[in-house]
């Protein structure tokens, strides 16, 4: 065992730069549970913490950082950054608000509050700050996006005059910034139900934002045919080691805006679960599978028989899944996980958790496309920046889980977005026995949740549970006829 806070540091460093990550976790873990001062150190702390992937470890080390140093601004907004990214924007904003209110954090710091506030669901607040930023810059067009992500706009609304003329001074020749102001150009006009208008400025933001990030289907495609070569080939693996707490997770898929956040939500509610939102744990947990493929679990256990001397090297990472749930849930806690990126996932979090459940939630597939439409998504969702690539994810998603339904189907229970807003009390029990829970009415009301939301749901889950969003589509037939015919083109049925 480490001595000190330093070396344990070093050698979570070296863990690092060997790819040995859950191994730089430990050392983290022994380097944070030290009464060693490192002041200023717990910069490379938070640093490492980021490469390995490890939120709660970033916020453990912001806050030794924040506590073993004079209070600056600079290590408040470390400390706020890192708690936000973990979930806990609520603590980030207060910790923030009293230094924006004398005016000590630059006009990127009270940005980047902005965010936290809206994650809260503190959204006045949020909209006021971005407000008071606006005096000074006016023609910013992330700051006149969030002050859209804030408000529902109204015919002749005041914002949309200074909106278009800023829209007319960010040319495509600065692409970040036009995809930003014809995004919120573009939400008025869906908030005021004007279809050709709407039209009109998502294609400027997705002809924007293509320039930034172009699609290439490849590699979605290529997980698409993995999953489903593996789940058709009648291969079947070696039963896992039984670890207790298993059953714990509830893993909740879905395609992006299919209502997962929604459906976290209610869950979150139950008397007996904590909502986890989008966790990297088992990412964490288990990044010695790489992508998770056929190829790379193929790979890790060739190297786990000849290297080491495991019978059940997957039991291992249910277990430091688990351990990193009871870090921020606390022991034996049920918790939701819904991280996108989990779909991969399947196969490998099947094997190390093995009384584990999936909610998948099917949502028509041209309400999904209609809100990926008109979303900002990364880098990492170009596929977002066209009807076709839009198309193109859904049906790729939809064969994806279709293939682990087929599989698994004893561990999947699937959920209708139109029964549970149409038929709650129908729906959600349902879904709360399919993972093992009684129901509990307080799960009808997940508007009175205080907890946060760290997507772009922030402002639809604070309200009652509602029908507006289904067939929302239908609203606008110019703004989505290229969807529809996309999703055709695919062999996916709009409705």
């Amino acid at each position: 065992m480490p001595e000190s806070a330093s070396l344990a540091l070093a050698l979570a460093s070296g863990n690092v730069e060997r790819g040995e990550f859950w191994a730089a976790a430990s050392h983290l873990r022994l380097a944070l549970g030290s009464t060693e001062s490192l002041g200023e150190k717990w910069i490379a702390a938070i640093t490492l913490a980021g490469q390995i992937g490890d939120d709660y470890g970033a916020v453990l080390a912001a806050q030794r950082l924040y506590a073993e140093t004079r209070r600056q601004p600079a290590h408040a907004c470390l400390l706020a950054e890192a708690l936000t990214q973990a979930g806990d924007p609520q603590t980030a904003a207060n910790l923030l608000l009293p230094l924006a209110k004398v005016g000590e954090l630059t006009p990127d710091q009270d940005f980047k509050l902005t965010r936290m506030l809206m994650f809260a669901g503190r959204i006045d607040e949020a909209q006021a700050l971005c407000r008071t930023l606006l005096r000074a810059h006016a023609d910013s067009p992330t700051l006149w996006e969030r002050i859209a992500q804030t408000k529902r706009f109204r015919h002749n609304d005041p914002d949309l005059e200074p909106m278009r003329k800023v829209y007319e001074r960010w040319t495509i020749a600065r692409p970040a910034g036009r995809a930003a102001i014809a995004a919120a150009i573009a939400k008025a006009f869906v908030d005021i139900g004007d279809d050709a208008a709407a039209d009109q400025f998502l294609k400027a933001r997705a002809t924007a934002n293509g320039a930034r990030f172009p699609f290439d289907p490849r590699a979605l495609a290529e997980g698409l045919r993995d999953i489903v070569d593996w789940c058709e080939s009648g291969a079947h693996d070696p039963a896992s080691e039984a670890i207790a707490g298993s059953e714990r997770p509830i893993f909740i898929l879905g395609p992006a805006r299919s209502g997962t956040s929604l459906l976290d939500q209610v869950f979150s509610c139950h008397w007996a679960v904590r909502g986890g939102g989008e966790l990297r744990h088992f990412w964490l947990a288990a990044r010695e599978l790489e992508d998770c493929s056929s190829a790379s679990i193929h790979k890790f256990e060739e190297h786990v028989q000849s290297q080491y001397n495991r019978s059940d090297p997957w039991a291992e990472f249910g277990r430091r899944y688990l351990s990193l749930a009871d870090e921020r849930f606390g022991a034996g806690a049920r918790f939701t996980d819904k991280l996108l990126s989990n779909l991969y996932r399947v196969r490998a979090i099947r094997r190390s958790l093995p009384n584990v459940r999936f909610i998948y939630l099917n949502r028509s597939p041209i309400d999904v496309a209609w809100s990926c439409w008109r979303s900002q998504f990364d880098s990492e969702s170009a596929w977002g920046n066209s009807p076709e690539g839009i198309a193109f994810y859904i049906m790729a998603y939809r064969r994806a889980i279709d293939a682990w339904k087929r599989r698994f189907p004893d561990a999947f229970t699937e959920i209708s977005y139109e029964r549970l807003t149409r038929e709650p009390d129908a729906e959600i029990p349902r879904a709360l026995a399919g993972c093992g829970l009684s129901d509990d009415t307080a799960t009808r009301q997940p508007q009175l949740s205080t907890r946060p939301v760290i997507t772009m749901s922030f402002a639809q889950v604070r309200e009652p549970i509602h029908t507006r969003s289904v067939a929302a589509a239908a609203a606008f037939p110019m703004a989505t006829t290229r969807l529809r015919a996309a999703l055709e083109a695919v062999g996916v049925d709009p409705s």
